[in-house]
């Protein structure tokens, strides 16, 4: 938790209540992409998607193209968040 006595929201470019909603819309971004992935798989495959506001607001093949779109975009804060819906079988390791 951030406390709001070290919290400077000119480092941060917001306030404490705009990050906070910020990280939640983002925790719930992220739930809602994993609990759907299996759905996501079927239709955006190898794809990079933006997900805001627990919805698919843009996808595409390619990641440059895709971030370039993306950063011309007009939407409120908090930005989307950014996934790539891979095959079930990937495997990472690091």
């Amino acid at each position: 938790m951030v406390s709001s006595a070290k919290f400077n929201e000119k480092d941060w470019g917001m306030s404490l209540e705009a990050l906070r909603r910020s990280l939640e819309a983002a925790s719930d971004d992220l739930m809602w992409f994993y609990d759907n992935l299996a759905s996501l798989r079927k239709r955006y495959l190898n794809r990079w998607v933006a997900v805001k506001d627990k919805r698919i607001v843009m996808s595409d093949l390619d990641h440059e193209r895709f971030l370039l779109r993306l950063s011309k975009q007009k939407m409120e804060p908090p930005r989307p968040r950014v996934f790539f819906v891979e095959p079930e079988e990937v495997i990472h390791v690091y």
